[in-house]
């Protein structure tokens, strides 16, 4: 066997190398026959010997405080192994964002936040077990309207600094044309075609979870500290993934609940969310309120921008959607003004959710872009390409690469853009009404370290050992 690791940046890189005139192919998807036939393995499939089914308990309400479990009714229903509650490890608040331990159990954050865990024979006797246990609570603020609460302008969670350049009160009063809409956004749930489930079991003091996760490496490290263990005593599992949309980004309340319950009865656990709880353990998110103002000169030129949101949080939760995150380096503009302010409530809490900040934000700021286009009269596209920055709008810097007047050229081309844009609910076949529109977008890229173990087999074959997962859209096909 030939092992060999690269841990340095190695030139020309492999995307330069890579075999070309492959985008927009039709490729065959190694992995399909697996999945159309239901041979591959998903988080709540495959039943290790002994397993055991679990289901959770969830707080009736939004708020307060527990003063009390009653398991009885749920420990006599024939079947049931074990009801685990007031474990100081059980995870809460933050769902699948990080789904750390509190140690401060009785304090409510959400409805269905975790309490307690049934452990039965059978899935049917662990969900029929769990809805006889009664949890007793204290009553709350029950802060569940969001308009009602009160705006925190100057948040200390989130990654996206707010940008206040120049006077934007000052241009828009001065400027020839201005525009200020307010847009709102709902709640979005990543609801993934397969559940959020788990199978855990332990041989010995090593661990091993099979689960839905999109970020197989940093999950071992996040159960190692829920559970107070050693990560190297972690083996994570996630060959297949069916969807996640962000939701399996970090690891959830389920996976550390199955490792607790896996331990306390000693058997393999399986747990996997219904609908309706992982509409309660699962990040979301958030609405949004977006403020736009746009300042611009009497040629379309803009001359100031705003893009003002709230965006809300449960009181555990760290992560505040960067609505302006794909609209700050979008248009030209020296006064800008680019903030998001919080509210803080008894919801579960939100998250990364596909494209966080940007498939929000894009939204307010292109609708706004395009009421403004038919206030002054100009074609959409002709609108933003005057208002293509030369220059990074923020710092200054140049660009390295943006192609972004190259996609207008490309789109309008292979759409067929006509010349003249024709008025919204003018254009008819038959009994439908035929619309026609564009937008911008820019999506933010990171950039980490990363690493791939090869191995050469005496028999000529290769592996490859990454933790990359496949969430279903190709990644084995692109890896190889």
């Amino acid at each position: 066997m030939n092992e060999h690791v690269m841990d340095a940046a190695f030139r020309p890189g492999g995307l330069d190398r890579a075999k070309q005139g492959v985008l927009g192919l039709g490729l065959d998807r190694i992995e399909g026959p697996a999945k159309v036939t239901g041979v591959a393995d998903y988080a709540y499939e495959g039943t290790p010997d002994g397993i055991a089914y679990a289901a959770i308990v969830g707080t009736p309400v939004g708020s307060g405080r527990i003063l009390g479990i009653d398991a009885s009714a749920a420990e006599a229903l024939p079947g049931v192994i074990a009801v685990i509650h007031d474990d100081p490890r059980m995870p809460a608040g933050e769902s699948n964002s990080r789904a750390m331990p509190k140690f401060d159990t009785d304090v409510i954050l959400h409805l269905g936040q975790p309490v307690a865990i049934v452990v039965a024979e059978g899935q049917a006797i662990a969900r029929d077990a769990a809805a006889l246990v009664v949890v007793r609570t204290e009553a709350g603020e029950d802060r569940f309207d969001v308009a009602a609460q009160p705006v925190d302008t100057k948040p200390e969670i989130g990654f996206l600094p707010p940008v206040d350049k120049g006077d934007l009160d000052a241009v828009m009063a001065d400027a020839a044309v201005t525009l200020d809409r307010t847009y709102t956004t709902p709640v979005h749930f990543p609801a993934a075609l397969e559940p959020h489930a788990t199978t855990a079991w332990w041989e010995g003091d090593r661990l091993t979870v099979r689960t839905s996760n999109q970020v197989i490496g940093g999950a071992r490290k996040t159960i190692a500290k829920a559970l107070k263990i050693d990560a190297d005593k972690v083996r994570a599992l996630a060959p297949y993934v069916g969807g996640g949309f962000g939701g399996k980004t970090g690891v959830g309340a389920e996976t550390i609940l199955a490792a607790i319950a896996a331990e306390v009865v000693g058997r393999p656990v399986k747990i996997a969310l219904p609908r309706r709880q992982t509409a309660y353990m699962v990040h979301h998110r958030s609405h949004t309120i977006q403020r736009v103002r746009i300042a611009v000169d009497e040629h379309g030129v803009i001359l100031g921008m705003g893009h003002e949101s709230v965006v809300a949080q449960n009181d555990d939760g760290e992560f505040l959607e960067p609505v302006p995150f794909g609209t700050l380096p979008l248009y030209r503009g020296d006064a800008r003004r680019f903030k998001t302010d919080l509210v803080r409530v008894d919801l579960p809490a939100s998250g990364a959710v596909r494209a966080p900040g940007e498939a929000v934000g894009t939204f307010g700021v292109e609708c706004a872009m395009d009421e403004l286009a038919e206030q002054l009269g100009i074609d959409p596209i002709e609108l933003r390409r005057r208002n293509e920055p030369e220059s990074d709008p923020v710092s200054g810097k140049p660009f390295s690469t943006r192609r972004m007047l190259d996609c207008y050229t490309q789109g309008a081309e292979r759409f067929g853009w006509p010349a003249k844009v024709p008025a919204p609910g003018s254009v008819r076949e038959g009994e439908w009404l035929v619309g026609i529109g564009m937008a911008a977008s820019l999506r933010g890229n990171f950039t980490v370290e990363a690493q791939a173990r090869v191995r050469l087999e005496a028999d000529g074959r290769a592996t490859v050992e990454c933790d990359m997962t496949d969430i279903g859209t190709g990644e084995v096909v692109l890896g190889i």
